[in-house]
């Protein structure tokens, strides 16, 4: 207070934007820090971060085999080096049973094996339609992997396929990876 009684004047407005200076410098600080701490666990730990963990999927093959009534064919383990990440079962009654499994292989690639429990040519040609998009061409009508006869196919996003139906179940082998790799796991199908 002065002494008149009135309160001092003094240089409060710039006092406030000092004070907001040091603390919006404080938040960036404490900000820094917390992402320096996050970057250097992934620095120091890698194999905690290197991809989706990995699935067993025979639970899953049993249960579509039952709800098929129809054995679905699956790699007894993933092809070396290979991790299954995803798996899952749907339809049933009077949608045709639908088993998906899908694998990262040791190139950062992605496969993935699609089977259906469909009748005939037409429920095969719709199960893979929906899974590959209309604009699905034939490559090669025959090709032989592990002494069994699969069709090649190019997906609408260029990728490559492999198909086969066997036993009231139609196999789809794809991915975004090459040939090579599609064809190992139509070999591990047996």
């Amino acid at each position: 207070m002065s002494a008149g009684g009135e309160p001092a004047r003094g240089r409060r407005g710039f006092e406030t934007i000092a004070d907001m200076g040091r603390s919006l410098g404080l938040v960036l600080a404490f900000t820094v820090v917390v992402l320096l701490a996050g970057a250097g666990r992934v620095l120091l730990f890698p194999g905690r971060h290197a991809g989706p963990p990995p699935v067993s999927y025979d639970t899953e093959v049993r249960v579509a085999s039952r709800l098929a009534g129809v054995a679905m064919p699956a790699p007894a383990r993933p092809p070396g080096g290979w991790t299954a990440t995803s798996v899952r079962v749907t339809g049933g009654g009077p949608t045709p049973v639908h088993l998906h499994i899908g694998f990262t292989t040791p190139g950062a690639g992605y496969v993935a094996l699609e089977e259906a429990a469909v009748t005939g040519s037409a429920g095969s040609a719709a199960f893979l339609t929906g899974e590959l998009g209309p604009g699905a061409v034939t490559v090669r009508d025959s090709v032989l992997v592990a002494g069994t006869g699969w069709r090649e196919l190019r997906d609408t996003r260029a990728e490559l396929a492999l198909t086969r139906t066997a036993a009231g179940v139609t196999i789809l082998v794809y991915g975004s990876t090459g040939l090579t790799d599609l064809e190992t796991m139509a070999a591990a199908l047996g």
